[in-house]
């Protein structure tokens, strides 16, 4: 603490605690950190990749419908978030069992600086198409003597690469400067990647 009157720093007694209880503290926040982000975490992320794996093999030879089409492309959208995700999810905690503490913290820097602009860009393409699924139902629903005009499978087609190519031009300037330069890289990023 800095005295104002004198600029002289002065020592401000911290209690002491014992050091078994540093050692719980620390050895909960490890169980934790493992059970909830590698187990939890994995477990999750596995069984998304299941049932999207599962949604597009039952709806590739079902593609006769528009909303079909788009449910197939959602069900593609979210099994990329889910590895995208899974990888920043699990390969920190990995390496931080695996590595050394610099290898995990370059590790960490790489996901906070690359990975992470691309998972923000695979989840604008999941929100997004779930717009367009939602679309289709609506126009289905709603409107149904102008499906033909507002509907048509080119229609899905190009509504779900303009959102593919406007999520990866939006997220674009981000990733090149985070991941090419990081000595720029936004101090919130770099703080993401030493917690995370």
């Amino acid at each position: 603490m800095l005295n104002s009157t004198t600029d002289e720093v002065v020592v401000m007694e911290a209690t002491e605690q014992p050091a078994i209880f540093s050692h719980v503290d620390e050895a909960s926040c490890e169980a934790y950190y493992f059970w909830l982000r590698l187990v939890f975490g994995g477990f999750v992320m596995i069984i998304g990749l299941i049932a999207n794996i599962l949604t597009i093999m039952i709806m590739r030879g079902k593609t006769k419908t528009t909303t079909m089409l788009a449910l197939t492309y959602l069900a593609i959208a979210d099994f990329s978030v889910l590895i995208i995700y899974g990888a920043i999810n699990l390969i920190p905690a990995i390496a931080d069992k695996v590595s050394s503490q610099i290898g995990a913290y370059k590790v960490k820097l790489f996901i906070a600086s690359c990975i992470l602009q691309l998972s923000q860009s695979s989840n604008l393409v999941s929100v997004y198409i779930t717009v367009i699924v939602i679309w289709q139902r609506y126009v289905g629903v709603c409107l149904p003597t102008k499906a033909k005009t507002y509907v048509s499978m080119r229609i899905v087609k190009v509504q779900v690469v303009c959102v593919v190519i406007g999520a990866v031009l939006l997220y674009l300037p981000s990733f090149c400067m985070n991941c090419f330069f990081p000595e720029k890289m936004h101090f919130d990023l770099r703080s993401t990647a030493i917690h995370a």
